[in-house]
């Protein structure tokens, strides 16, 4: 009898350690593991290499722009220097990301710069942005800095009195503004202080002609973006 149960213990054991493994096997869960995914199973032990994402790839998401202020403008939208679309109106009520009005589209995880120019380069705001994995990110035109315009200055000044009255100057397709004075050495573009002035102006080359009492001036000026021109009249 003694015999017996010596046998009968250890093969019960075996049958009890095999029932364990097999019920350890039978509760082990397997799934999506990965917390990014649209499938994220918290409950799987295992990945089991079904794991799906949204924007076409775990590394990527979705920028969108817009506005939610009325900027009086529209803009051209780049992001990284590519032409993505042009913002036409703004969303007074908020902008959530996927709506189909705003500017955007799906981009690597990561850094990347957006730039919005205005109407005519009459505005560019520009800003840097950190885009994570599987993000939907809303970037507001209002929030991106303004560096500036597409447009340039020129100045025209004298160095000393001509004695020949008030200087007129004309640029052709522009308008006209009037010496009064002059400077002691070349002055700054946005120093108003006695004309010659032209702000704001489009890129491009411009003829002029300047007079006073027994003078003249003609040529032309070339206006490059956010530049100024000074140009001395001699005699």
């Amino acid at each position: 009898m003694i015999f017996k149960t010596k046998l009968l213990f250890p093969l019960l054991l075996l049958i009890f350690s095999i029932s364990v493994s097999c019920d350890k096997e039978e509760d082990e869960i397997s799934g999506c593991t990965d917390s990014l995914s649209y499938n994220y199973n918290p409950s799987a032990v295992s990945d089991n290499g079904t794991c799906e994402y949204y924007y076409g790839g775990r590394e990527k998401g979705q920028i969108d722009v817009g506005a939610i202020v009325d900027l009086n403008n529209e803009y051209n939208i780049y992001i990284d220097g590519e032409y993505i679309g042009r913002l036409t109106y703004y969303f007074p009520n908020g902008l959530e990301c996927g709506n189909p009005d705003a500017v955007g589209r799906i981009f690597d995880s990561g850094s990347h710069v957006i730039r919005a120019e205005g109407n005519g380069g009459s505005e560019i705001r520009e800003g840097l942005v950190v885009l994570d994995p599987q993000e939907c990110l809303v970037v507001l035109v209002e929030n991106l800095p303004i560096i500036g315009n597409n447009k340039g200055d020129v100045k025209f000044w004298v160095n000393q009195d001509y004695g020949c009255g008030l200087i007129t100057v004309n640029l052709n397709g522009v308008g006209s503004s009037t010496i009064s004075g002059y400077y002691n050495g070349s002055p700054d573009c946005i120093v108003d202080g006695v004309g010659g002035n032209f702000n704001d102006l489009l890129p491009g080359i411009y003829n002029y002609s300047a007079s006073c009492q027994g003078y003249n001036w003609n040529g032309s000026v070339t206006i490059t973006q956010n530049g100024c021109f000074k140009l001395q009249l001699v005699l």
